[in-house]
């Protein structure tokens, strides 16, 4: 299962189920920041983390 919270429909609905519930959360694997729109920006500025948003600086190779 690919941990890629950012890549799918599914990984989506769980930060909109983060944010209606108000946890708070720490991922411990970089979010991909290739996949940051307009959209998961406000998604991830609703968010109450419990340290700060790590993000990956992958390449496509």
């Amino acid at each position: 299962m690919d941990n890629n919270v950012l890549a799918s429909n599914h990984g989506l609905r769980q930060l909109e189920k983060i944010i209606d519930l108000k946890c708070k959360v720490d991922f411990n694997q970089g979010l991909d920041s290739r996949l940051v729109t307009e959209e998961v920006a406000k998604m991830l500025s609703q968010i109450k983390w419990i340290r700060f948003i790590r993000f990956a600086a992958d390449t496509a190779s």
